[in-house]
């Protein structure tokens, strides 16, 4: 551990490209001068790729002032110099402080600190540190955080960085300027220790040894009356670019990413600080005034549910880019990670499969849907749409269903349908629609559509989610794969095992 005192040195070098090597667990390890990188030629310029860093800390202490001098982490006798008030940039309104200085004799060597004070406490910003999984919601430069192990005092993490969040170009890469490119994927080990109860440290590193990174959150003991600030989380790091290399634009990038992503820190801790003084109050008053207990527990309910049903407003989550095409055969998160910007065509948007009919008269219904979702148009991806066409035979039908993930709206193109949907309250809504008329079937309600003439119909639907899903009663109840117990059917239908069997048979999928 290094103490009080945390150095970390990026030296840039030309080396052999590597895949994926760069880590993302740091607020701040988005910032592709923390890191060895090296060149290559590609069809699209330029390539930086991230390989072996030395250490790489990240301090939340208490102190008023940056570290003291002292020993670095390999025993010499490098040291940190105190920022004085003649050395050290005045503080801004927001808490926050940042200096750039040329150190040694190397003309273009820079030793960037800074700090931002934090009103929290150490619990509240360890609690953000750790939260593994939920990093990503809001640190500006992650586009995925999957915690893919735990354990006591451990966690490894898949991290793939969001760069159009910060104002770049590709998930997985960073752009710097020039046709540069960092690659900004990887898995991170996580090692957590307690130190006394007033410290607390997280080592990190790539599963292949590339990189060291640490946390270390310090608590204040003596809060200064009047003083709202509890704990100070700070960033230091030494780097000495190669000549070919523009250190003014290294320098200048990550001291707009290191303030960015020290400030959204800085408003979680705070936040799950507010959070915890507003349940303090609550407890107060059941403990003082037990006849207002129950008013106030009304309150908290009340206040849960009206989170959660805000939350959970929309069938899909807001898109946070112009574009995120899906990678259809990348890591699953809730729907689908975005490919590299490089390698997205108009391919990704265009789909032809709506414009003919289907063979509605070649199924066992008399109907067939033709989806035009995510799985077919990988551009819907976090666009929140989706539709789907459905060709009728003479007397089709399309079963009793429901869509999970989405309300569905129908347009029909020809023919006459009869339509409805089922309440909860097992009231029937239905009506017949003609060619140009409009109907609706609200999320998650089972509902149908059933052609009653004697010549073809067609209907277009459109979804608000880019996978709405389909749940087919019938099918779903019979034709389950493991099967659903016939005493379970038999007792929910109120027929015969005879009956089970003859329906599960007929629903069976032809082979």
């Amino acid at each position: 551990m290094l103490g009080v005192v945390a150095v970390h040195r990026a030296v840039y070098s030309p080396l052999p490209v590597r895949p994926h090597p760069h880590s993302l667990f740091s607020p701040f390890s988005s910032n592709p001068p923390l890191y060895f990188c090296s060149s290559s030629s590609s069809s699209h310029g330029k390539s930086l790729s991230l390989n072996r860093p030395t250490r790489h800390p990240l301090l939340a202490n208490s102190a008023s002032n940056f570290p003291r001098d002292g020993p670095d982490d390999d025993g010499g006798d490098e040291v940190l110099p105190v920022l004085d008030s003649a050395s050290r940039n005045s503080e801004g309104e927001d808490g926050f402080e940042i200096e750039v200085e040329k150190v040694g004799e190397q003309k273009n060597r820079r030793r960037i600190q800074s700090r931002v004070r934090v009103n929290a406490d150490l619990e509240s910003v360890w609690s953000v540190l750790t939260d593994y999984e939920g990093l990503a919601d809001f640190i500006p430069s992650l586009a995925v955080s999957q915690l893919l192990e735990k354990k006591d005092k451990f966690a490894r993490l898949y991290q793939v960085m969001d760069p159009l969040r910060a104002a770049t170009f590709e998930v997985g890469q960073q752009n710097l300027a020039f046709g540069l490119k960092f690659d900004a994927k990887g898995v991170l080990d996580c090692y957590e220790r307690d130190l006394q109860g007033k410290s607390s440290v997280i080592e990190l590193c790539t599963v292949h040894g590339i990189s060291n990174i640490e946390y270390d959150v310090d608590e204040d003991e003596k809060i200064l009356v009047g003083k709202e600030f509890q704990t100070t989380l700070s960033y230091v790091v030494e780097l000495v670019p190669k000549l070919w290399l523009p250190v003014r634009l290294i320098e200048g990038r990550l001291c707009r990413e290191v303030k960015t992503n020290l400030l959204c820190v800085r408003e979680e801790a705070q936040r799950i600080q507010r959070l915890k003084g507003e349940m303090l109050d609550i407890c107060k008053i059941v403990q003082q005034q037990p006849a207002k207990a129950m008013a106030a527990s009304s309150l908290v309910t009340i206040l849960s549910f009206l989170f959660l049903v805000s939350s959970n407003l929309a069938a899909d989550s807001d898109m946070l880019q112009d574009i995120c095409v899906a990678d259809l055969v990348g890591v699953r998160v809730n729907g689908f990670a975005c490919k590299p910007a490089a390698t997205v065509t108009e391919a990704d948007f265009f789909f032809q499969g709506l414009a003919k009919p289907g063979a509605a008269t070649n199924t066992t219904m008399g109907s067939l849907v033709t989806a035009a979702n995510v799985e077919k148009i990988p551009g819907l991806n976090t666009l929140g749409v989706s539709m789907s066409r459905v060709d009728y035979a003479p007397g089709g039908l399309n079963p009793p269903h429901t869509h999970p993930r989405a309300t569905e709206i129908v347009f029909v193109l020809e023919g006459t349908l009869d339509v409805g949907f089922i309440t909860t309250a097992n009231k029937l809504i239905a009506k017949t629609i003609t060619k140009g008329d409009v109907f609706v079937f609200p999320r998650g309600l089972v509902h149908f559509q059933k052609n009653n003439a004697d010549v073809p119909a067609a209907a277009l639907a459109a979804f608000n989610s880019q996978l709405p899903g389909t749940q087919s009663l019938a099918a779903t109840l019979f034709a389950a794969t493991p099967s659903v117990p016939d005493h379970v059917l038999t007792k929910a239908f109120q027929i015969g095992t005879k009956e089970v069997e003859k329906i599960k048979s007929r629903l069976q999928p032809k082979k």
